[in-house]
């Protein structure tokens, strides 16, 4: 399971979930109750045994309401706080209980992956909200703009351009222009990424499109 900042769900998790009928709290409650238990201990690392020992975690709500009925079993994970203190957690488990013991080459890994998973995180924070604040800025134009990223994929379209992009087979001439041009730029930009490392513009980077 994965706690990314911002995202819709807190928790969210991948590949084979049997307890999908299950609501979101009682799939994901554990790591809730886990990340509380990690902050009262300091660890930005932990297994399931270093929050709770096996006769505490049994008789605990839990295990009881939580892990059992989303058979969450050897549960080991970390968390860690961004550049701008927004909270990301990865957690690993079991649908089987194998034994009590920590596995201490699993926390050793996890605490080796732990600086690049925030520095991850924290760029990841960053581009957002840079991304946010230019969309802002496009809102606010009354000319159309529309941005593409560095693949030439549109990716944002302001409101004014919303409302004034033609319709019909005009609308689409511009709008196939507007992608060779934003094709023809990602292009020059992977050429000098590739090279010097650094793009030296043998085309045009704008243009203006008119109809």
């Amino acid at each position: 399971s994965l706690l990314i900042p911002d995202a819709g769900a807190a928790w969210f998790a991948w590949g084979r979930t049997p307890e999908e009928f299950l609501s979101y709290e009682t799939r994901f409650g554990a790591h809730d109750h886990a990340t509380e238990r990690m902050k009262e201990l300091r660890l930005g690392v932990a297994h399931q045994y270093q929050l709770w020992t096996p006769s505490q975690l049994v008789k605990s709500v839990t295990w009881n309401e939580y892990m059992a009925p989303a058979r969450i079993n050897d549960a080991i994970g970390m968390r860690v706080r961004a550049d701008d203190r927004s909270l990301a957690g990865v957690c690993l488990h079991r649908e089987r209980a194998r034994d009590t013991a920590v596995p201490e080459d699993a926390l050793a890994a996890l605490h080796a992956l732990k600086p690049a998973f925030r520095a991850g995180v924290s760029a990841w924070r960053r581009v957002g909200g840079e991304r946010a604040g230019l969309a802002k800025l496009l809102d606010t134009m009354t000319d159309a703009a529309l941005l593409y990223d560095t693949r030439g994929i549109l990716s944002y379209a302001n409101p004014a351009a919303q409302r004034t992009m033609p319709v019909g087979g005009d609308g689409d001439r511009l709008r196939e222009a507007a992608q060779k041009v934003a094709w023809a730029v990602a292009a020059v930009a992977r050429r000098g990424a590739a090279g010097s490392g650094r793009a030296t513009l043998e085309e045009p980077a704008t243009r203006e499109l008119t109809l």
